[in-house]
Formats: structure tokens, sequence, C-alpha cells
């Protein structure tokens, strides 16, 4: 497991990179998460998959359902943890769906949930996803980027 946040790369738009992102405090997720009973665990913001990464590696007891707003980070998710099959389920959708969601997949209870709330690498350093202090780029600030309203709306 990576202990540094950082970026596939700089600067652009985000078109030819991948999204990748390493979360800080993974190992100490994990540590805390470990002895939760088996069952389905809930990472609010799955990004880039780190922490669901580390907890499915070493959580054998556990399942990961993971939720996003942004379809990129999405996407390389379910590639990077592809490998973990059906102990992984993504959806793209925002915190308050988390009730439909469960309902979906019917799960009765959860054994923990992960808020990880901010940013990602990825979207502060790719300039086209306008969140960027150190690069032009437009004012977009959209963690879902079919979403109507961009940041230079308001």
């Amino acid at each position: 497991m990576a202990d540094e946040s950082r970026p596939v790369a700089s600067g652009g738009d985000s078109a030819d990179k991948r999204f990748e992102h390493f979360p800080v405090m993974a190992d100490e997720i994990v540590a805390v998460v470990a002895p939760v009973p088996p069952g389905t665990f809930i990472d609010c913001t799955i990004g880039g998959g780190g922490h669901a990464n580390a907890l499915l590696e070493v959580c054998d007891h556990l399942s990961v359902v993971g939720i996003d707003r942004d379809p990129v980070a999405l996407e390389a998710t379910k590639a990077r943890l592809a490998a973990f099959g059906d102990r992984l389920v993504l959806r793209r959708a925002r915190f308050d769906d988390l009730p439909a969601i469960l309902d979906e997949l019917d799960t009765a209870s959860v054994s923990g949930f992960l808020f990880d709330l901010g940013v990602s690498s990825p979207q502060l350093d790719w300039a086209d996803r306008g969140f960027s202090y150190r690069q032009n780029g437009p004012l977009d600030m959209r963690m879902d980027q079919d979403a109507p309203i961009q940041a230079a709306d308001l």
C-alpha cells in the first residue's frame, strides 16, 4: 500500500491520464476496520479505490459496496479492483442515495462505513476538472461532470 497521495500525471486535461489516487491513511483505516464483524462494508467515497483495495486485501470477511459521484474514478476503481470479483459492488451515486442502494442490494445490515471526504489527487491535478489552483482551466469543480451546474455558473 502506498502512503502518500500522488497524481499519475500533472497538468493538462484528464483524457490522456489514468485516475489513480493513493490514500495517506490506508494502514490506519485497515487497523480500525479489520475487527468489524463479517459482512458488507460501505465505502461512501470510493474514489480511486485505495481504501477499498487495502480492506479487500486484508479483510477476507468483508465485501465492499463503493459509491462515488465521479464516473472517471469509478471506471478506474472497477479496473483496479476487478480481481476481487463479487466482493466489490460499485454504484455511481451520492450519499443520500445510500438507502436506495442498500435496498437494491438487499443489504439489511452493514459492518461499517467510510466517508473519506474531499477531493482526490487527479481532481486537483487535472486542470480540466476545474479544482486546480496551480493551473489554468475551466471553473468547473463538479465531482460528477454530468451534473448540469458548474462552479462558473454560480
